[in-house]
C-alpha cells in the first residue's frame, strides 16, 4: 500500500469532493507531488469540518504513505471517536499495529470490531493475517473461512489461506488456495507470484507462466523478474536468463544482483570472460564490499592468465573478509 499511497489518497479525495463541500480537499497537491500542500489543505478541511471521520481517515492514509504509522494510528483513533460503530476504522488501525509489531494491540482493535459485527470481512481477514504471523495456523484458517461463509468468492480469503498453508508446510493446499484466488481475481499479483515461487521450488516449468502472469499485472516488478531469472538460470536456460536480468537493469541499472548473476553466467556457463568481468565490476560499483564479486574478478583474471591482477583481487577479497576460503585457495593456486 505504501508504494501507491498517494494515488489512493487522491482517489479517496475525488470521492469526497462529490459530496459535502466542507469536506473537499484539493487533490492537485498530491498529483503534483506536493505532500506538504496536500496535508495543509487536509488540515484546513478538518478545522472546517471536525466531525467528518473520512477526513481523519484520509489524514491517516497520508501519514501511512509517509511511513509515519504511529501518527496514522492516532488519526484512526480520532475517526473511531466520531464513528465508533464503523468497523473499518478498527481493522485499518489493526493493520498499522501489525506493521508496528504490536500484535496485542491489533487483537484488541479487531475484537472491538468483531464484537459489533462478527461477520465483518475486513476484520476477519486482518485477524487471519495476524494469526498467520504468530503461527497460529488453525485459528488463522478459521477466520479466513468465516470470510468465505459470507463471501465465497473473496480472493483475499483464499490468498491468506494459501499463505497459511505455505507457512505450515502444506504445499499442495497452498497451491490450491492460490489458484482459487487467481480464479476469483485474475489480477491478483501476489497469488501469481506465490504460485511461481512454489512451482519453481518443484522445478516445474509452469513457474514461468505464473511469473509472467504476475508481470502482466506489474511489468516493472524486479522481484518477479529476478525470481524468473533464477529459475531460468537454474534450469540451464542461460541466454533467456541473461535477457531477464537485462530487463531488470533497464528498470534499475544499479541492481547489483542482476549484474552479479549475469557475470556468474558468463563466467561459469558460457565462458565469456570479458563480459563476466564487466558484470562483476558493475556489481561492485553498486556494492563495493561484495567479497564474492571481488573474488570472481580475481578468478576471471586468473583464467585469462593475468597472475598479478588475480593476486590483487584475491588479496582485496581477503581484506574485506579474512575468512573467505575461496580467495585463500586462489592465492594458494598462484603460489602465495
Amino acid at each position: 500500500m505504501l508504494k501507491h499511497g498517494l494515488f489512493i489518497i487522491s482517489f479517496s479525495i475525488c470521492l469526497l469532493s462529490c459530496g459535502d463541500k466542507s469536506s473537499r480537499v484539493d487533490s492537485t497537491a498530491v498529483n503534483n507531488n506536493s505532500p506538504s500542500s496536500y496535508i495543509d489543505s487536509l488540515n484546513k478541511a478538518i478545522v472546517e469540518n471536525p466531525s467528518n471521520a473520512k477526513l481523519f481517515v484520509l489524514r491517516a492514509e497520508y501519514y501511512e504513505s509517509q511511513n509515519d504509522l504511529v501518527r496514522a494510528a492516532e488519526e484512526l483513533d480520532r475517526a473511531k471517536v466520531i464513528e465508533p460503530e464503523n468497523c473499518s476504522h478498527y481493522s485499518q488501525k489493526a493493520k498499522l499495529l501489525i506493521a508496528l509489531r504490536n500484535y496485542q494491540g491489533a487483537v484488541g482493535e479487531l475484537q472491538k470490531c468483531l464484537a459489533q459485527n462478527p461477520e465483518d470481512v475486513g476484520a476477519n481477514l486482518v485477524m487471519a493475517e495476524l494469526l498467520l504471523r504468530t503461527e497460529a495456523y488453525d485459528e488463522a484458517v478459521s477466520f479466513a473461512d468465516r470470510v468465505l461463509k459470507v463471501d465465497v468468492f473473496n480472493d483475499e480469503a483464499y490468498f491468506i489461506k494459501g499463505m497459511i498453508f505455505k507457512s505450515a508446510g502444506d504445499t499442495s493446499r497452498a497451491i490450491s488456495s492460490f489458484l482459487t484466488a487467481t480464479e476469483q481475481n485474475n489480477s491478483h499479483y501476489e497469488a501469481f507470484l506465490q504460485l511461481g515461487l512454489l512451482y519453481a521450488i518443484a522445478g516445474n516449468d509452469m513457474a514461468i507462466d505464473f511469473y509472467n502472469n504476475a508481470l502482466r499485472i506489474d511489468s516493472s516488478s524486479i522481484e518477479v523478474l529476478y525470481n524468473r531469472g533464477l529459475f531460468e538460470q537454474s534450469n540451464n536456460r542461460v541466454r533467456t536468463a541473461l535477457k531477464t536480468y537485462s530487463e531488470i537493469l533497464k528498470l534499475d541499472s544499479a541492481d547489483a544482483k542482476a549484474h552479479y548473476n549475469k557475470g556468474y553466467i558468463y563466467l561459469t556457463q558460457i565462458d565469456e570472460l570479458d563480459s563476466a568481468a564487466m558484470s562483476f565490476e558493475a556489481s561492485i560499483q553498486a556494492i563495493p564490499n561484495w567479497t564474492d564479486a571481488v573474488y570472481n574478478l580475481g578468478l576471471v583474471a586468473e583464467l585469462k592468465g593475468n597472475r598479478e591482477e588475480a593476486l590483487q583481487y584475491y588479496k582485496n577479497a581477503l581484506a574485506l573478509d579474512p575468512t573467505h576460503t575461496l580467495s585463500a585457495k586462489g592465492l594458494s593456486r598462484l603460489g602465495i
